[in-house]
Order: structure tokens, then C-alpha cells, then sequence
């Protein structure tokens, strides 16, 4: 019994897009975590900027349903946040990128 998962990982891998869960999260969902981490950075403070650079369906939706949101974060904590659609970024994962204060 205690073999067979050392066996089944050694003779597999894990799937580069869902890390080996066995399903890739949604669009709204991506849109929503990101959105949750955006705010999560900029309270942090000593922020500048932040970039979020997400899959194309994911970052259209982000933008067209919490553009207020967007919009209230970087008056409230004076940054500058910017959505990118990168068409290479792999399905159900988005990048932010920091840009903190010198």
C-alpha cells in the first residue's frame, strides 16, 4: 500500500496547467482571486504599481465586471494597476508583477 503512490509518481508527472489537481479554475474564478490578491498587495503599502497579467478570457472579464473595483483600489491606495491579456499565459494561472517604492 505505502509503494503504490511512490510508484504512481515516479512513473508520472504532474500536468503543467492544473499542478496535478485534475481541473483548471474558471475564468471568474481566476478574475476573482486576482482581484482578492490585487487588494491583498495594496494594502501592504510601499507600492507603486502593480501589473496582473492573466489569460485573454480571464482578463477581459476582470475588466469588464470589477472595473469599478479597479478603479476604487488605485485611489484608495494611490498605485497604478494595469490588466494584461497575455494569450501565452497558461489557463487558470495569472502573474502580478510589484512595483514598490524606492
Amino acid at each position: 500500500e505505502r509503494l503504490r503512490p511512490a510508484y504512481a509518481e515516479a512513473i508520472s508527472r504532474k500536468c503543467p496547467l492544473c499542478s496535478g489537481i485534475g481541473h483548471i479554475n474558471s475564468d471568474e474564478f481566476l478574475a476573482l482571486r486576482a482581484i482578492r490578491e490585487l487588494h491583498a498587495r495594496a494594502e501592504e503599502g510601499g507600492i507603486t504599481a502593480i501589473t496582473c497579467r492573466l489569460p485573454v478570457e480571464s482578463a477581459n472579464l476582470l475588466l469588464n465586471t470589477r472595473r469599478r473595483e479597479l478603479f476604487s483600489l488605485e485611489q484608495d491606495f494611490d498605485i497604478t494597476i494595469t490588466v494584461t491579456a497575455d494569450p501565452s499565459a497558461p489557463a487558470g494561472q495569472y502573474v502580478l508583477e510589484v512595483q514598490k517604492q524606492k
